[in-house]
């Protein structure tokens, strides 16, 4: 069942799926093959097999020899086995056997060694895994210890829970030709062909795997991250580029391949950009935060005064198609302090518009998201204090609201609850309450966002919180998914869009929590991980 498409969502029942191949898409175009040599991973994508899978590396000068056609480790229940014949963390370097009955992937960024639908994990990011006869794996924080890929034993359940345990445990199958058949609400299924990292019209050729009975979305969208940083305690620290993959890993893990990323302390966010997209979550993003004098964070954004508003503004990086403006911020003895005038704000967003780039504002206090709606800006972040008319005003210019609930009730925790600034944000947080509903029905497009509040890939959370603050379960499952795709007018789940799918077991607008455990993702015509091993051809 496709959700976000132009007809509403609704229950729909069809037969179990089946999978088939047909026309010239056959076994001797999937056939497994001794024929493999060594490959040198400088940096990323390459192909490791005529089958067409991948391994990544995405670590700056890091070499992974990949050798994909060597004996294979004995198992039970027919099921292959990667063996790691080394992991050094300080070479960066892993040697890994294994036969190619199952896609393979290496990602040296977390360390994950995959076969199609199991993961192998041979030390992931930053976490220590533990295994043992329990047919579970047992996981903790600890930032010192890579296990290797021996001390997890050749067990099916085994590593079918690590899957589901570590979603960047990512396999990296390519789909190219394979086709699609999906469901829709309220209309006759869709045949769709992944040509490379897109969708096209299906051709005569091609494996074909029937989808229809499960629920589909082109992916989740996290509209409010910052992937410079897992927590506000990291305003001090600039970007770094291998993190910063690590987190839209992350995302990409969690089944979210839309990111809209509303800036920072500095620009380094704007580099993943030159990354393929199968390797990151679509991406728009500001550069630095723009705000006033003594408005933020102290030396992290760019702080103006409202003369020089226009031209920070006209000299800000919008290669990532978003500028990023604080609207207020609380100064000791004065409480929440307006940073610009309506009338300087609404020179600003224009001189942002003509160079092809939207405006998104923090409006946390009670009269900044009014002035900032009716100065035209186009996304309120946060909007505590939003009005119906301005509802209205928004609504009628197709403006995006990203409540960030999540963050917000993580800020009042950490102020303590007697505070006056978590009082303010209480009862805005009951504001939003009776205004998110009627925000949909005045045609306002309401997005879900982490903020760092959430942790990066957690935005099915947001929209549980969306869910829980009023709206119905189809529109807070369209505001972490299709309502983005719609904002930015990108096409999905049609022949042109990127080959970006995302499949549940589960209808999710009857229980919002179902967005928290997608069984398979495909993006740019890539699998991210399939849990289930649908997206698997028959016989494999």
């Amino acid at each position: 069942m496709v959700y976000g498409s132009t007809a509403p969502a609704s229950m729909l029942t069809t037969p179990a799926s089946t999978r088939s191949a047909t026309g010239t898409g056959s076994d001797s175009n999937r056939s497994t093959t001794s024929e493999q040599s060594e490959t040198n991973l400088s940096e990323g994508i390459a192909h490791v097999s005529p089958r067409g899978v991948s391994a990544a590396c995405l670590v700056s000068n890091c070499s992974m020899p990949v050798s994909a056609a060597a004996a294979n480790r004995p198992s039970s229940g027919g099921e292959k086995w990667l063996a790691a014949n080394s992991w050094t963390t300080s070479q960066r370097r892993a040697n890994v056997t294994g036969g190619l009955e199952q896609p393979v992937t290496v990602n040296s960024m977390s360390g994950t060694v995959v076969v199609m639908g199991t993961a192998v994990v041979a030390g992931v990011g930053g976490r220590e895994v533990t295994t043992g006869a329990e047919e579970h794996a047992t996981t903790r924080h600890k930032k010192t210890v890579r296990p290797t890929i021996d001390d997890i034993p050749p067990s099916s359940s085994k590593s079918a829970q690590l899957l589901r345990d570590w979603p960047w445990a990512l396999p990296s199958a390519v789909m190219h030709g394979t086709v699609l058949r999906i469901a829709r609400s309220r209309h006759p299924p869709i045949r769709l062909q992944i040509d490379g990292e897109h969708f096209a019209t299906p051709s005569d050729a091609g494996w074909e795997i029937d989808l229809s009975e499960l629920f589909v979305l082109p992916g989740l969208a996290d509209c409010h991250a910052h992937l410079a940083a897992d927590s506000l305690r990291e305003v001090d620290k600039n970007g770094e580029i291998t993190a910063i993959r690590r987190r839209a890993f992350a995302q990409l893990g969690a089944g979210v391949f839309l990111v809209i990323d509303k800036g920072w302390r500095d620009e380094v966010v704007l580099s993943l950009l030159r990354d393929p997209p199968p390797d990151r979550p679509h991406l728009e993003a500001a550069a630095r935060i723009i705000t006033g004098p003594h408005g933020y964070f102290p030396r992290f954004a760019d702080e103006t005064d409202e003369a020089g508003l226009a031209k920070a503004v006209r000299a800000a990086n919008t290669t990532g198609g978003w500028v990023k403006v604080i609207g207020d911020w609380p100064q000791k003895g004065r409480g929440p302090v307006i940073n610009f005038g309506e009338e300087i704000l609404a020179a600003a967003v224009s001189i942002a518009h003509e160079a092809g780039a939207r405006v998104a504002i923090h409006a946390m206090a009670p009269d900044t998201p009014s002035w900032a709606v009716r100065a035209g800006v186009d996304s309120i972040e946060h909007g505590l204090y939003l009005t119906p008319d301005d509802l209205e005003t928004l609504g009628a210019r197709g403006g995006a609201w990203v409540p960030t609930i999540g963050n917000t009730l993580d800020v009042i925790e950490a102020l303590g609850p007697g505070s006056s600034g978590a009082r303010i944000l209480g009862q805005g947080l009951e504001n939003i309450r009776r205004l998110l509903q009627a925000a949909v029905e005045a045609g306002v497009s309401v997005l879900a966002g982490t903020d760092l509040g959430l942790a990066h890939g957690e935005v099915a959370r947001e929209a549980a919180y969306l869910n829980r603050y009023g709206l119905g379960g189809p529109a807070a499952v369209d505001s972490a998914g299709p309502a983005a795709y719609r904002y930015l007018g990108l096409p999905h789940l049609e022949p042109g869009a990127s080959a970006d799918l995302l499949l549940f077991d589960e209808d999710p607008t009857t229980d919002v929590a179902v967005l928290r455990r997608p069984i398979a993702g495909i993006r740019a015509g890539k699998v991210v991980f399939d849990r289930t091993n649908r997206l698997a051809p028959r016989g494999s």
